[in-house]
């Protein structure tokens, strides 16, 4: 516990730290890390996406979900990734991205309204609706 990486988990945002903790303890690659990485982009989203490595650990971590999720479960979580690369301005990524989740057979209306909203938002991420804490129906 006595190095630069550990102290320099101090200085940063709870979740974002928590899940820095969590690798430190060799939890990458479990729903735990994937959790708190989803947490951290919705409740520390300035600081999330203004760190370097964050959008790259949340979609490291959403590779290894992806492979445990169950086949309706796999949409949702590939809008979840396409909302992430629209926001950190990824457009042609999110848009390959979201092209995944909609191959979802009878998709639940819920999840056909998130698509839609990152296809509206994908557009204009500045809008507030677009923000990760924006509330789902305003």
């Amino acid at each position: 516990m006595d190095t630069d990486d550990y102290a320099a988990l101090k200085d940063l945002p709870p979740w974002q730290r928590a899940y820095g903790l969590s690798v430190h303890l060799g939890q990458s690659g479990t729903e735990t890390a994937f959790g708190l990485l989803l947490s951290a982009m919705w409740y520390e989203t300035d600081s999330f996406f203004e760190s370097p490595g964050a959008l790259d650990d949340l979609l490291h971590e959403a590779e290894f979900e992806l492979e445990r999720a169950g086949e309706e479960a796999k949409p949702f979580l590939n809008a979840i990734v396409a909302y992430a690369l629209a926001y950190a301005g990824r457009i042609e990524e999110s848009v390959e991205r979201l092209k995944l989740a909609k191959q979802a057979k009878d998709p639940p209306e819920h999840l056909q309204n998130y698509i839609s909203a990152i296809e509206t938002c994908q557009t204009d991420m500045d809008a507030p609706a677009c923000r990760p804490d924006a509330p789902a129906n305003p």
